[in-house]
């Protein structure tokens, strides 16, 4: 395991969470530059992964605005956690991005 892997898998994703909680909270989707190129590109889909997705909340807007189905994984316990209680209309779940187990 990658010693960057071993460092946030032991805590450090949730550190990053806990300092960058508030500000997480208070972002604005509506001009957020991946929602953004979601809706131009207009692409046929209705499920969304997010990798990285900290606690989904950017998931969470684009399930309620535009309708997408939303999975979400992160590195944080806390930020996933955080996140299956304020949204939950949407599936999160704690997983290193080189470890994904969903189809294409």
């Amino acid at each position: 395991m990658s010693k960057q892997k071993t460092t946030f898998l032991s805590g450090e994703g949730d550190r990053w969470f806990e300092r960058n909680q508030q500000a997480l909270s208070l972002r604005s989707f509506a001009n957020d530059e991946v929602v953004k190129a979601i809706k131009e590109l207009k692409l046929p889909i209705n499920n969304i992964l997010e990798i990285g997705c900290a606690d989904g909340s950017r998931l969470d807007y684009l399930n309620r605005v535009m309708g997408f189905q939303c999975t979400g994984v992160d590195v944080s316990f806390s930020a996933i956690e955080s996140g299956c209680r304020s949204f939950p209309n949407i599936k999160l779940e704690v997983c290193p991005a080189d470890n994904l187990n969903f189809d294409n």
